[in-house]
């Protein structure tokens, strides 16, 4: 009869002032239960209270402004508003059973048990706690609120194909038994990207995110990265918060995680920068990728997808050059099958710059260098292998050349090395050698062209080279007057000559009488007949023919003989 009454009242405020609610409470104290349906909107404002039994099917929309005590079910098709006081967190459930719908407030909301039913998906405007949660196939979006678990129960969480998206600091935290993997059931827009956690500890409760977003739009730069990281995926990462030591399986479709080779982590605030996670392992069956890791600490943190640079590759070869050597070879080592690419300060590279060996002239009188970086099939590169180069100073090889009248064979040719600070040197001549005199005189047998060539070193062992070119000739030189009177001056008649094959001169007085003759070409005349008596001064004859490679000489001349 109560009831009645109550309920009678309720009706008619409803009709006079709140023409949005069938059911509408104004202060009053209602129990229910029994199976209450109202096809409308439920109100529960004022003073009173709602003790909810059994279960309450409300088509529209849920508001409280006053006091609800839920230990029954709530079957919901609208949208829930929580700004009084709920108790619902012992043994009441709500099911969310329309289209869109959201959970908001400005009370605390607690429940036993949440289901996301119905036909769409739903989205939280504030924080909630739920013992247990049933995601069937629905997406709750959070947006920037906490949907707290707090059933250690590994089961605490059920769902077929549902999932918790996230936007910034928004978040799915759940309470977890020690040494329990735990889903978390996370994605974003139909990507299903869930964390499994484990903690050695009871009760730690932790905060899992799929971040659908740049890091670098939520104050996580990617270009702050150890400088082993090439590149950092731009599309989403995992963030977890934590205030205990965990493990974490991250789980991912084959396809989010090409090209992507390691994951990457950072604490989730602060400055650190990104670095590779070296407890990662990688595993794939049936285009599901699951990325385990083992993580320390009690702030937990944000995790990347990433690619490592190939490690750098080795370069063998002299690391101290001489200046102006012509090439210098170097030899790459420890790159795998990845593609290289040299360069070089200080010099330049004769052929290929990409192959394993590399030839470099240095042109630099002081340092070079040397780089190299190995580039893998997804266009990362290592760092470069920087190989320093120290130019050695070179001598500079100068030698002085004391050349005769003539430049007849037989005639001496004085070469003086004049090199500054080359100890080491030595000579060769038409690469016959080496002669080791630092003054080097000598005669030529026959005519041509001979290369001298002077090799100069230093202390460092660096060299250089001077050469010059001589070119001895053919000839005869005809003198006219000699005086052999034994003062050691023109003493005898020298038809000097150079590269003479036949040779015949004779000499007469001035009556034709034979007083000298030979058919060697360097025998001189020392003034003598063919009896060995010295002829007295006077004018004399001779008869001359040679002939050398190129040219036959006959000559009449006459020749002064004084004393």
């Amino acid at each position: 009869m109560i009831f009645r009454i109550i309920l009678f009242a309720l009706l008619v405020c409803k009709i006079d002032a709140f023409t949005q609610a069938l059911f509408y409470a104004n202060g009053a104290t209602v129990v229910n239960s029994t199976v209450l349906k109202i096809n409308g909107s439920f109100e529960n404002v004022g003073n009173g209270s709602f003790q909810q039994n059994d279960t309450l099917i409300i088509t529209g929309h849920f508001l409280n402004n006053a006091t609800f005590n839920n230990s029954g079910k709530i079957d919901l098709a609208g949208n829930f508003t929580q700004n009084g006081i709920l108790n619902a967190a012992n043994s009441g459930s709500l099911s969310l059973m329309g289209n869109v719908q959201t959970i908001q407030g400005d009370s605390a909301i607690h429940f036993n048990h949440l289901a996301a039913n119905g036909t769409g998906n739903k989205a939280l405007l504030r924080d909630i706690q739920t013992n247990t949660l049933s995601l069937t196939d629905k997406e709750i979006n959070v947006n920037n609120n906490i949907l707290f678990v707090s059933s250690t129960n590994t089961n605490a969480i059920s769902r077929t194909s549902g999932y918790i998206s996230a936007t910034f600091e928004g978040a799915l935290k759940r309470k977890l038994i020690a040494n329990t993997s735990s889903l978390f059931p996370l994605g974003w827009n139909g990507i299903y990207s869930p964390v499994s956690i484990s903690i050695p500890i009871d009760s730690a409760e932790i905060d899992a995110r799929f971040a659908f977003a740049d890091a670098n739009a939520e104050g996580l730069p990617r270009s702050f990265v150890d400088v082993d990281i090439c590149s950092t995926n731009a599309n989403f990462y995992h963030l977890i918060k934590s205030n205990a030591s965990y493990t974490c399986a991250i789980q991912l479709e084959t396809d989010l995680v090409s090209p992507f080779t390691h994951l990457c982590k950072r604490a989730p605030n602060g400055t650190s920068a990104w670095q590779v996670d070296n407890s990662f392992n990688f595993t794939t069956t049936a285009n599901i990728t699951n990325i385990t890791s083992s993580a320390l600490g009690g702030i937990g943190n944000a995790y990347l997808l990433c690619s490592k640079r190939p490690q750098q590759p080795t370069i063998t070869g002299d690391s101290a050059v001489c200046e102006n050597l012509n090439i210098s070879t170097y030899q790459a080592g420890n790159f795998g099958n990845n593609a290289l690419l040299w360069s070089v300060g200080g010099g330049f590279i004769t052929g290929s710059a990409v192959s394993t060996t590399v030839n470099v002239d240095f042109t630099s009188i002081e340092s070079g260098s040397v780089s190299l970086t190995a580039t893998d099939g997804a266009g990362c590169s290592s760092l470069p292998t920087n190989f320093n180069v120290e130019i050695l100073p070179k001598p500079t090889a100068v030698f002085s050349t004391l050349a005769p009248e003539l430049a007849f064979e037989d005639q001496v040719f004085t070469f003086t090395n004049n090199t500054l600070n080359a100890p080491f040197f030595n000579w060769t001549i038409n690469n016959d050698g080496p002669y080791i005199d630092s003054i080097l005189q000598w005669a030529f047998s026959q005519p041509g062209e001979y290369l001298i060539t002077l090799f100069a070193t230093n202390n460092f062992g660096c060299t250089d080279t001077a050469q010059k070119k001589i070119t001895i000739e053919e000839g005869i030189v005809f003198p006219n007057t000699f005086s052999p009177n034994g003062d050691g001056i023109n003493d005898e008649l020298s038809f000097t000559n150079s590269g003479m094959q036949n040779f015949s001169i004779r000499i007469f007085d001035r009556w034709g009488t034979l007083v000298f003759e030979t058919n060697f070409s360097k025998l001189n005349w020392n003034g003598r007949d063919i009896a060995g008596e010295l002829v007295p001064a006077g004018t004399y004859f001779y008869l001359l023919n040679a002939v050398s490679e190129k040219t036959k000489y006959e000559k009449r001349g006459s020749v002064s003989v004084y004393y």
